[in-house]
């Protein structure tokens, strides 16, 4: 149910299943080896179908990571550490406008050039416009790429976010009205 050339596996050890709610949420991803990922909605485990989630520290330090990622339209919330030190990611690709990323979540990507939003065929880089959180060390190291453009839903930017992103041309606060 994985997208991506030559994606590897995961192992039973690396996804919780909930049987109740019927999720599967992966833990673990580091030795998946692939490039343009795209995490699909819904994967099938006996018989049933499963939402995919995405844990802490999910692909942490998945060097085999390369390309861009895809997320699902329920990762809304980017956890902590959930792509920390993925040195090959050069792009994300969200289908749901995220609303919190986590601390470290994007920290020491240092290829990740772009966030976008994917509608349909479309392409948009208003993807900062619904955040409400981004955790301490964020994006620290990434190569983000020109301005960043935040909604009036942002309450929080944590400790050194944007640490080191020297690509960040401007980021414009003034529909933040919420930010404290």
């Amino acid at each position: 149910d994985w997208k991506g050339v030559n994606l590897g596996e995961f192992g039973l050890e690396d996804r919780i299943i909930d049987q109740e709610t019927k999720t599967v949420t992966y833990t673990c991803g580091i030795a998946i080896h692939a490039f343009d990922l795209i995490i699909p909605d819904y994967v099938t485990y006996e018989k049933e179908k499963y939402k995919v989630l995405l844990a802490e520290g999910c692909f942490e330090n998945c060097l085999g990571l390369s390309g861009s990622v895809e997320l699902n339209k329920f990762s809304k919330h980017i956890p902590d550490r959930c792509f920390q030190n993925c040195y090959n990611l050069t792009a994300v690709f969200c289908r749901e406008y995220p609303t919190r990323i986590g601390d470290f979540a994007f920290a020491g990507c240092v290829l990740l050039v772009q966030i976008k939003m994917r509608q349909k065929t479309h392409l948009s880089n208003d993807w900062a416009m619904k955040l409400r959180y981004i955790g301490e060390y964020a994006f620290s190291n990434a190569w983000l790429d020109g301005d960043l453009v935040f909604g009036n839903n942002l309450q929080y930017i944590g400790n050194y976010a944007f640490n080191e992103c020297h690509k960040i041309t401007s980021v414009d606060l003034r529909y933040s009205n919420s930010l404290f």
